[in-house]
């Protein structure tokens, strides 16, 4: 799990009409990663917390840069729009996060970097570090958006592609138009006709989970990917500001023991997962977002509970094994979607020092 620092805002740029490039500088301890890593950032003022992953190679002098995507109305971009600016102090803690670069076995075998959005920053930190490296497999990063002013870190990127020869940068547009003479399309699609056979090959695909999912299944069952080397972040806006239905129709109520001692009675949405309504009343953190990397939303379940919820996988099996304090009654809830038969689903909320 990761530490806590204090930061200083060194820079805060405007790129592309809805992005901040926040540039940040340790006031003590620096925050060391590893190239793919993410940290959270505490809001000042509240309980919330917002995940970004790193857009900078680890450095000595501690300073980090991040890719943050303003939303019209989400807390964390009001901030940096009326009140955070350099010279302000953030509280951060990380890493976190294991979507982190892999060296190649095999110096013939292609790695593919599939991005959206700002799912471009842990993958312009890795290719920073190790484009550099003694590594000299073909790297094709593929970038998707929906108009040019999206991809606002292209000139980065070619300047990269100028420097190494191995490196090959593909701007991808979603839909055609007559200004646009690049590629089009979904990037899991453009890649796939690229590379038709990726057998020995090594993906990363960062960025909204739709396009991380149906790169997955594309990539794996139609060009022969082992999914053992399919490595993912999956991420969209603050799952904890996603809106709770709260009509009978749509939900259903779940028993949550607080550490206190007290017991409360939450709406959870029919479809959504746990996470979501617990994050919603500042019961657990959620800081990865639902990308169970993080541990901060792990609940325990009532024992005889247990069996009404689908079977547990390998790697939230392997997070809650990481974690010292964690018994085998024990779920991630970013991990549980909740469904009409978990009506009265008891769980209890372990103390924050687990």
């Amino acid at each position: 799990m990761g530490g806590s620092m204090q930061a200083l805002v060194q820079s805060l740029e405007h790129r592309g009409g809805s992005v901040v490039i926040l540039g940040l500088s340790p006031v003590d301890t620096p925050l060391h990663y590893q190239e793919g890593q993410y940290l959270s950032i505490a809001l000042p003022g509240t309980d919330a917390h917002r995940s970004y992953s790193m857009a900078s190679p680890c450095r000595a002098d501690g300073r980090i840069e991040l890719h943050i995507r303003l939303h019209e109305h989400g807390l964390f971009s009001r901030m940096l729009r009326e009140q955070i600016g350099v010279g302000s102090t953030l509280a951060l803690s990380g890493p976190y996060g294991d979507c982190i670069w892999r060296v190649p076995a095999d110096q013939d075998a292609k790695v593919i970097l599939l991005a959206t959005g700002t799912g471009i920053a842990p993958l312009k930190a890795m290719i920073e570090r190790h484009l550099a490296t003694a590594v000299r497999n073909e790297v094709w990063l593929y970038w998707g958006g929906d108009r040019p002013g999206d991809l606002y870190a292209a000139d980065v990127l070619r300047s990269l592609e100028r420097e190494y020869r191995h490196f090959h940068f593909v701007p991808v547009m979603r839909t055609a138009s007559p200004a646009w003479e690049g590629a089009t399309g979904f990037v899991q699609d453009v890649a796939a006709a690229a590379h038709p056979s990726l057998d020995d090959a090594y993906v990363f695909a960062c960025g909204a989970p739709a396009m991380v999912r149906m790169a997955r299944e594309r990539l794996v069952s139609r060009c022969g990917l082992p999914e053992d080397r399919f490595f993912f972040d999956a991420f969209e806006a603050s799952a904890a500001a996603a809106v709770i239905d709260a009509s009978p129709d749509a939900s259903i109520t779940v028993a949550v023991s607080l550490p206190d001692g007290t017991r409360r009675f939450l709406r959870c949405q029919v479809g959504a997962s746990l996470m979501q309504a617990l994050a919603a009343e500042h019961v657990v953190e959620a800081i990865c977002g639902g990308n169970q990397s993080c541990g901060t939303c792990r609940v325990r379940i009532d024992e005889t509970d247990l069996p009404r919820l689908p079977p547990i996988s390998r790697a939230e099996k392997r997070l809650l094994g990481a974690l010292a304090a964690s018994g085998p009654f024990d779920r991630l809830s970013c991990q549980l979607d909740m469904r009409a038969e978990h009506e009265g689903l008891r769980l209890t909320i372990p103390p924050k020092d687990f």
